[in-house]
């Protein structure tokens, strides 16, 4: 079950994470994120918590990461929005291609930095 206690939203209480399927390349661990919810004392799914593989709580920037492993690569910045994930920053690599985005509450991209890297 692959079962990991951390604190995903830094409240000081833990949360929870489990393995909810296989992903096609194996460095894509698919997890089912449970939110522990103080006032209710219990812990809450987050339910798109399984579209994001390899999730972890970034303490710098207050958020979880996504790392996202394909014929490149991504790092997805998520919020916790209610019972949801909502995505507010990405970076993506792909063929020595960087873009660099930001997204608004209205789903708008920005891109802040794009270009492709010299070999």
């Amino acid at each position: 079950m692959d079962l990991m206690i951390s604190d995903f939203n830094n409240d000081g209480f833990n949360d929870m994470t489990f393995q909810s399927a296989v992903a096609a390349r194996t460095d894509n661990e698919i997890k089912s994120l449970f939110i522990f919810d103080k006032a209710a004392f219990e812990f809450k799914l987050i339910k798109n918590s399984s579209h994001y593989p390899n999730l972890r709580y970034n303490k710098e920037l207050d958020c979880i990461d996504a790392w996202l492993i394909y014929g490149g690569s991504s790092t997805l910045f998520l919020k916790i929005d209610s019972d949801t994930l909502r995505e507010f920053a990405g970076i993506d690599l792909y063929n020595y291609y960087l873009t660099v985005y930001q997204i608004d509450e209205h789903d708008n991209i920005k891109i802040l930095l794009e270009g492709q890297k010299k070999i």
